[in-house]
């Protein structure tokens, strides 16, 4: 009788351990292959599918003594394949999506993390309250966001979605299964969240939520003058006037050419909209033109979708680009934007630069590398490439990347990032140390989502 494959013997194995399902169906591995940048493509050895925490536990427990690769997604939005892995088992997180009720009086929500940002809105909205921070893309899952940033229109004011984070249940890299917050486990904690599934698996989260004003007030402000755009970018992104600010920069033709216009979307919260005075809220701001003023309830304003696409289209791919600027460097960074990337990229499928400033002191979680001045813009640059121009456009992005970190800027982990050991040195600074000492720590062989951060992890201990 010939013996069983490794690939046989692996099906069985998880069979074993875990309740939820367990495939190794060609066509299913083929879609776990890539995720939403469709750039890196890797094929696992299996998908689990886990019906409860204990699963997920189980998985891991399994490869960590087989030393196999472990990889977790659930919308698989990110852009450089952190969520994916050669030959070893993807955890797809998407069926626990489970959201404890919400009751007017709370103030944290419970979910697991596969629940979709939508349906927590949804949820909370009901009663009165919202989540502090939501991104421009609802569909993208608890766990996906919690593992890589969640910033978002409010976040001036709130930081991240990660700072907003109150307590954990982690899966280690042994298996473990470990409560967190910032009092218990707190080097666990503080790296899980923004660690990109690096040091531990999510199973659930406990979040804050905060009661909201009935009515939000956007004002649409359009500019033609590259530097009063920056310095009113400024002056909303470090006061308090605004509770929410999308700011774009777009592309037009004119008779020479392209110009780029820039456009303020700031929102106020109110009880009573007849009571904001307009005049000395914009009063200062030195816009080209007022577009609108849009009152509506704030219910709604939150679930809004702000994302153009929500899924790749066939051909394409996205080296979508995100990076914290310090502000000295904001407008020379943009101007150097303008000069690499070609128009074209920025004006189909996904849109304009994204800009949010915001004041350094929003952020708190560790693993959230930010510049050092006390001011800081994000920038998402979004291209969309074909094919046959992907690895002239890579060049670009690469290039633009390294100038923002010369320029004192971090990157956000959750989008495109290629970088070699000394990129992510730099990327980490004075906490590449710790950073290192988690990982062995928590994760001592290595198994999870690797292929992403090169650590310095140095000999592995036996299993």
């Amino acid at each position: 009788m010939m013996p069983e494959t490794p690939r046989a013997s692996l099906l069985k194995d998880l069979q074993r351990v875990v309740e939820g399902e367990v495939t190794q169906a060609p066509e299913v591995l083929e879609r776990y292959s890539q995720d939403f940048g469709r750039i890196v493509q890797r094929t696992p050895a299996a998908v689990v599918l886990p019906r409860h925490a204990e699963d997920v536990a189980q998985v891991v427990r399994y490869a960590h003594a087989q030393s196999i690769p472990v990889s977790s997604r659930a919308i698989g939005h990110s852009m450089r394949g952190q969520t994916l892995n050669e030959h070893g088992i993807v955890i797809d997180m998407r069926e626990l999506r489970r959201i404890e009720p919400i009751t007017p009086d709370a103030q944290t929500f419970v979910s697991q993390p596969g629940a979709l940002w939508r349906e927590v809105a949804e949820a909370s909205t009901a009663q009165g309250l919202a989540p502090p921070v939501l991104t421009g893309y609802p569909y993208t899952s608890v766990g996906g966001t919690h593992s890589a940033c969640g910033w978002g229109i409010s976040s001036s004011r709130y930081g991240a979605q990660i700072d907003n984070c109150v307590e954990l249940e982690v899966v280690t890299g042994t298996g473990e299964r470990v409560r967190c917050s910032r009092d218990q486990e707190p080097d666990l904690f503080n790296h899980v969240l923004g660690g990109m599934g690096q040091f531990g698996l999510m199973t659930e989260v406990r979040h804050r939520l905060r009661r909201y004003q009935p009515i939000v007030r956007t004002y649409v402000l359009e500019y033609d003058d590259l530097t009063a755009y920056i310095e009113d970018n400024r002056t909303l992104g470090a006061g308090e006037v605004a509770d929410y600010l999308d700011c774009a920069l777009h592309q037009k033709p004119d008779g020479q050419g392209i110009r780029w216009t820039g456009t303020i979307r700031a929102s106020v919260e109110t009880t009573d909209p007849s009571r904001i005075d307009d005049q000395r809220l914009l009063a200062g701001l030195r816009f080209n033109r007022h577009v609108s003023t849009l009152d509506e309830p704030t219910s709604t304003f939150l679930m809004q979708d702000s994302t153009p696409v929500k899924n790749p289209l066939p051909g394409e791919a996205y080296p979508w680009m995100v990076t914290f600027l310090p502000w000295s460097r904001f407008q020379p960074f943009l101007e150097m934007c303008f000069r690499r990337v070609p128009p074209t990229a920025l004006g189909g499928t996904h849109g304009p630069i994204h800009v949010w400033p915001a004041l350094r002191k929003v952020a708190r979680i560790p693993t959230l590398q930010l510049p050092q001045e006390e001011m800081m813009a994000l920038i998402s640059i979004c291209p969309t490439a074909a094919s046959s121009s992907l690895p002239i456009m890579m060049a670009v992005m690469s290039k633009l990347s390294d100038a923002s970190m010369e320029a004192g800027g971090r990157r956000h982990l959750g989008t495109w990032v290629h970088f070699d050991q000394v990129r992510w040195k730099m990327h980490f600074g004075d906490a590449w140390t710790t950073v290192n000492r988690i990982k062995r720590t928590y994760d001592p062989l290595g198994i999870l989502n690797p292929g992403f951060i090169e650590f310095e992890l140095g000999a592995a201990p036996s299993p």
